[in-house]
């Protein structure tokens, strides 16, 4: 049974809200207050300090908002969106309950099983597919939107052509590892632009991120792997028709080491090893070369298998949070020439959601059920 509270904390204290039945793993700031998912993948709502469940096994996959709702795949390859109080499924999708659907003009895109990219439009209450195309896509490929020309308009970026023999790592729940990012039209989803990797490389990541350049327009920071060297941070651009590697951080020299990226508005990190120490850098390129500087130890924003690539969060181009190794605490971070702890921030147990920020407050949840909220203070 759930009890309500209501609470005003101070800056280090955070307002924690009823446990839930099991650990928090999605949350989302949706139109009308935060939402999330729980492990099961039950759907809830957080507002003025209240939970309410709201649907049992909505969505397995990563929430999004997306046209005054929360969208989500549940285990069935069904796509759901709870919008004022009310649910739209489809039937019949067969959309894989892995991947992260990204939000469009007029619609939704999301993976099939089978690798396709398919556009669903809201008619009368119900999903209707308009437009479908074979990407090849990963089945755990979370979608994101990037303006790659400059010319105000976002397409689709997924990480494609799955392989499960090139780098066997495992490190995001298996070894189907993408070869191949593309660039799809959100309306008709034609491809616009490809990128293959030769053999043995893979691009040991779930999404290509987006970075705005000094040119007004969108580059694709993704982890690039190899047998060889282990993990390095990629800068991807595109020209004409064409995606080109602009830029590739230094690697670990060795394989089955991996980085995991933080990226702001302008600003690019990444934490090396996030399951053996954690090392955050801080990256700069200039001149196509992409240098990693070491900022701040034991720290950690990924946990082993997992899919959720978004437990730290750029708040500026200098300020940013992240977990501690054992993620018992978030760490607010101040960086310029050098990283300094403005606040530590405790939780309930080990962080097991995504971090989010909503209405000034940041928000998370952790393995108890707990969901933590803390006023972001001023820097």
């Amino acid at each position: 049974m759930l009890r309500w509270l209501l609470c005003i904390p101070p800056l280090t204290v955070a307002c924690a809200a009823p446990a839930l039945p099991a650990p928090v793993v999605w949350l989302v700031d949706g139109a009308s207050g935060v939402y999330g998912t729980t492990q099961s993948g039950d759907l809830f709502t957080w507002q003025a300090g209240q939970i309410r469940l709201l649907h049992k096994a909505f969505a397995l996959s990563p929430l999004i908002a997306c046209d005054g709702g929360v969208v989500g795949v549940n285990g069935y390859g069904e796509l759901q969106r709870w919008t004022a109080g009310q649910l739209v499924s489809t039937s019949g999708a067969r959309l894989s309950a892995l991947s992260r659907p990204a939000c469009v003009p007029d619609g939704l895109v999301a993976v099939a099983m089978n690798g396709d990219l398919v556009r669903y439009e809201t008619r009368d209450r119900t999903w209707r597919e308009t437009a479908r195309v074979q990407a090849d896509a990963l089945p755990d490929a979370q979608l994101t939107l990037a303006d790659l020309t400059g010319n105000g308009t976002r397409q689709i970026v997924a990480l494609r052509g799955p392989n499960r023999e090139r780098y066997r790592h495992g490190i995001l729940g298996d070894t189907v590892e993408a070869t191949g990012i593309g660039v799809f039209d959100s309306t008709h989803l034609a491809l616009r632009a490809k990128l293959t990797l030769g053999a043995p490389d893979v691009f040991e990541d779930l999404e290509a991120r987006p970075l705005r350049t000094s040119d007004q327009r969108d580059a694709l920071v993704v982890v690039r792997s190899s047998a060889q060297g282990g993990s390095a941070l990629a800068v991807i651009e595109q020209r004409e028709s064409t995606l080109h590697m602009r830029s590739l951080g230094p690697d670990f020299q060795q394989p089955n080491r991996w980085l995991a990226p933080i990226v702001g508005l302008h600003a690019v990190w990444a934490v090396h090893t996030p399951h053996l120490g954690g090392v955050l850098h801080h990256y700069q390129e200039r001149g196509g070369v992409l240098s990693a500087f070491s900022r701040l130890e034991g720290v950690s924003n990924h946990v082993i298998g997992s899919r959720n690539l978004s437990m730290a969060v750029a708040l500026s181009d200098h300020q940013l949070v992240l977990p501690t190794q054992d993620r018992q605490r978030l760490l607010i971070i101040r960086c310029a020439s050098h990283c300094s702890v403005r606040q530590e921030l405790n939780l309930d147990a080990p962080l097991s959601s995504n971090l989010i920020v909503s209405g000034g407050q940041l928000i998370a949840g952790d393995e108890s059920g707990q969901i933590h909220r803390w006023p972001l203070p001023a820097f």
